[in-house]
């Protein structure tokens, strides 16, 4: 399972950064609050379908939760908990063990979100930063035991740039399986009559089910939307004890009857990624 990490900016009214990486914001109105929410929630609500473990750093989103209650309200701050209702504090990270590491020549003791983030091993992560950063990622220098942080595990806050990064490094992977009894590459008898194949090969169609979408709690049916074709691909999870297996088939994008069997989170993101 991958594993994400949110890089809050610091909120003090003037003092000093207490991260040798991190800037400090003082939040004076609510416009640059809402404009930050907003990008923040689009970036999390185009993987809320996606199977992983997110953390933060709990000193730096306390302070950060208390300028959402003051600069825009209690209901803000209430929907930013609940984007965040399955996350956790990096220190609560499955086997995370606190190391001292070195930030740009700046030793933290005890342990730090970076820190856990280096611990992942062998499972995928990544770290978004929501413009919190003070220095370039090339120019972050972090040092343990084990080595560095590769520029690339870092992303912006931005929806196309996460759902990306899903697309080529979600663990496990999902497996097409075009032999299943109903849908496929070829036509195939079904209790409704026969049944269309697949007009894309193998290679295709697998590209396309990385990218497929749906809408939370939903991925029993993923769909990815040809939109220059006028085709929608439908891939059904087989519910298999191994990787997550598909099957697919696809319809015309103006098939009335069969768009109305997908919810209406799952048609939002479709129509959203459609346009990447």
């Amino acid at each position: 399972m991958n594993r994400v990490f949110l890089l809050f900016p610091i909120v003090k009214d003037g003092e000093e950064c207490f991260h040798p990486y991190l800037q400090a914001y003082n939040y004076k109105n609510s416009e640059e609050l809402s404009s930050f929410m907003e990008q923040l929630f689009r970036a999390l609500s185009i993987i809320d379908h996606e199977k992983y473990s997110g953390y933060f750093d709990n000193k730096v989103l306390v302070p950060f939760y208390s300028s959402i209650d003051k600069g825009m309200g209690k209901e803000a701050a209430i929907l930013l908990m609940e984007y965040l209702n399955d996350w956790a504090d990096y220190q609560q990270m499955e086997n995370y063990v606190p190391t001292d590491i070195n930030v740009n020549g700046v030793d933290l003791k005890g342990g730090d979100i970076l820190d856990a983030f280096m611990q992942c091993g062998m499972e995928k992560g990544v770290i978004v930063d929501l413009d919190a950063l003070c220095v370039h990622p090339k120019s972050l220098k972090t040092s343990r035991e084990n080595g560095g942080i590769s520029e690339k595990s870092f992303l912006p806050c931005d929806e196309k740039a996460l759902y990306d990064w899903f697309v080529v490094n979600r663990e496990p992977q999902r497996v097409l399986d075009l032999n299943y009894r109903k849908h496929g590459l070829f036509a195939k008898e079904g209790h409704r009559g026969v049944i269309s194949p697949l007009t894309y090969n193998y290679a295709e169609a697998s590209v396309f089910l990385q990218k497929a979408v749906c809408g939370k709690g939903e991925d029993k049916r993923l769909v990815f939307w040809l939109k220059k074709e006028h085709k929608i691909l439908i891939f059904f999870n087989e519910n298999l004890s191994s990787n997550p297996t598909y099957h697919a088939y696809e319809i015309a994008d103006d098939q009335q009857k069969e768009l109305a069997k997908l919810s209406t989170g799952t048609k939002k993101k479709m129509e959203r990624i459609s346009t990447w």
